[in-house]
């Protein structure tokens, strides 16, 4: 079930501002946002005008903002000279007592004119400042109100609602909500549809997860029957609703009323322009395989890439389900080859439900190639992997594939080419299999025919990766090209049958490099290897140049 939080908008803090003067025709470069602290200058304000001052401010909140011009056409008009040349005069009482009077009155004025009507409300630097204040105290109010209203919407507890019917496993609920959300013309969302799709592709086929919003196990195939949310089968129930190991199980009824009323929505979802997801097209997808319509499921998964979409594993389920359960064996690998083209791995349910269908069509090739996919990515088969591979060993099919024909030397070479255990070169001989069940032993010794387990390395596909992967890095690494000139050198002088790293060769258990380590490891390799070559011995810089070169 997907969650979702509501966050209230938090109170902006109280700013409060102070009175800012500025006392001499050429303001200094000091903030203007300060409080009024005694000057230096040779004629002090008196210290009644500032708690004058301080009481006008705390009884109205306002800025007053001298400009240069203001206060010097005003100082001149009044005493007939400015400011700066008076506070030069030696009448420092009269000086005073006009500066007061000058102040006072711009002071009022100021007042007068940005006062508010409540205390409490904020307060700007300028006159477009307040202005501002004001909308911004307007639009926190209505941000309050649009939140709150927003939580308390239609839409919003139309989700809320979905949400719990998702968490209840209630299709039939959900159902509802959708009809009255559609009465009612509340617009629903892309996350709305799909909950609803969710919970109808659920139903439609027989088997609802509660707690579930999308991200349900992808469908599988068990004995032909379909197969989903833990291998849970789809048969239904004579009951509406039956709840089994937190699975809710659902009549034949209930399926095929969310499966008309799945398309019903899938189909106002289209013609409301309500952009797809993964989740949706899946959801469709599934109500396709429940009726059995491959094609339909294939197509939404088509659907995705053109749209921007990157289908996952789960998206192929509902096609791969169908074509295998009706044996079509070719459609069931366009699906996998779909997959693999846009960079998805079958894992082993998908690789079963290919090896089941392809053995029931007696398809030689395609249970090779698919045999050793499970080698590759699976690597231990579960039980009920195994009784399909049993069975394709005990079939008649099986018994007449294969070449009578068989060159060991190509065979040989193969295996070794490929890293050992395995030829590819497809199946060999005829005749009947001879089946029987062992296990092997720690000493990799097999208790019925008694053979060694063969060691494996890297196939060719893997060896290449991983060296490239070496290359990147070293190139990455290295300064002045020096891999570059390694690869060069090693592509003149050809391939070798082995690399001795000697730097940890002849520091084995001890501290001090040993030379006499690597050439007895070099030559016991000289000794093992058929054409008798010299490994590739990788060694330090400092080895092989410098004073350490003739070191023992």
């Amino acid at each position: 079930m997907a969650s979702f939080t509501f966050t209230t908008m938090q109170q902006q803090p109280t700013h409060y501002y102070f009175l800012s003067i500025t006392l001499c025709k050429y303001p200094s470069s000091a903030s203007s946002t300060h409080f009024l602290y005694p000057s230096p200058a040779k004629h002090q304000i008196p210290q009644h005008f500032i708690h004058r001052t301080r009481h006008a401010s705390v009884r109205h909140y306002f800025n007053a903002k001298l400009s240069t011009k203001h206060y010097e056409k005003k100082a001149r008009k009044e005493t007939g000279s400015g400011f700066c040349s008076s506070s030069r005069s030696s009448n420092g009482g009269t000086e005073r007592n006009k500066l007061e009077n000058l102040f006072s009155s711009v002071l009022e004025e100021k007042a007068e004119k940005k006062r508010y009507v409540k205390d409490k409300k904020k307060m700007g630097f300028d006159s477009s400042s307040l202005k501002s204040s004001k909308t911004m105290e307007n639009n926190s109010v209505v941000g309050k109100k649009s939140k709150k209203d927003k939580a308390n919407s239609p839409v919003v507890h139309l989700r809320v609602q979905l949400d719990m019917c998702s968490k209840r496993g209630d299709v039939m609920g959900a159902i509802q909500l959708y009809d009255k959300a559609i009465k009612e013309g509340i617009t629903m969302g892309q996350y709305h549809y799909a909950v609803l799709l969710y919970l109808c592709s659920s139903a439609a086929m027989g088997i609802v997860q509660p707690a579930k919003s999308g991200s349900g196990n992808r469908p599988v195939l068990n004995n032909g029957k379909l197969v989903d949310f833990d291998n849970s089968l789809a048969n239904g129930s004579t009951k509406p609703y039956y709840l089994e190991d937190d699975e809710i199980w659902v009549s034949e009824d209930v399926k095929k009323h969310a499966l008309v009323k799945g398309f019903e929505i899938y189909e106002t979802m289209c013609s409301n322009n309500v952009p797809m997801n993964e989740a949706t097209l899946t959801s469709v997808a599934r109500m396709a395989m429940s009726m059995g319509d491959g094609d339909m499921a294939f197509d939404m998964v088509k659907q995705m890439k053109p749209l921007g979409i990157n289908p996952r594993l789960r998206s192929y389920g509902p096609a791969l389900s169908v074509f295998c359960s009706t044996g079509d064996v070719n459609k069931a690998f366009e699906v996998e080859k779909h997959m693999l083209e846009h960079g998805v791995q079958p894992e082993e349910p998908e690789l079963e439900a290919l090896l089941r269908v392809s053995v029931g069509a007696g398809k030689g090739d395609k249970v090779y190639y698919l045999l050793h996919k499970l080698r590759t990515s699976v690597r231990k088969v579960s039980p009920s992997t195994a009784d399909i591979i049993v069975r394709w060993f005990e079939s008649k099919a099986a018994s007449r594939v294969g070449k009578r024909r068989i060159d060991q030397k190509l065979i040989k070479e193969a295996i070794e080419n490929g890293g050992g255990g395995w030829h590819g070169q497809g199946w060999l001989g005829k005749g009947k299999w001879s089946i029987s069940y062992t296990v092997v032993g720690d000493d990799a010794l097999c208790k019925c025919c008694g053979d060694k387990l063969a060691l494996i390395d890297l196939d060719p596909i893997e060896t290449e990766k991983f060296a490239e992967s070496v290359a990147s890095i070293a190139i990455k690494r290295e300064k002045n090209f020096n891999f570059q000139k390694f690869q060069k050198w090693l592509d003149y002088y050809g391939s070798f049958e082995a690399v001795v790293d000697a730097a940890n060769v002849g520091l084995f258990s001890q501290k001090r490099f040993m030379p006499s380590k690597v050439n007895a490891v070099v030559n016991a390799i000289r000794q093992k290897l058929p054409s008798r070559r010299w490994p590739l011995i990788v060694l330090h810089n400092k080895r092989i140049t410098g004073r350490k070169m003739d070191e023992p």
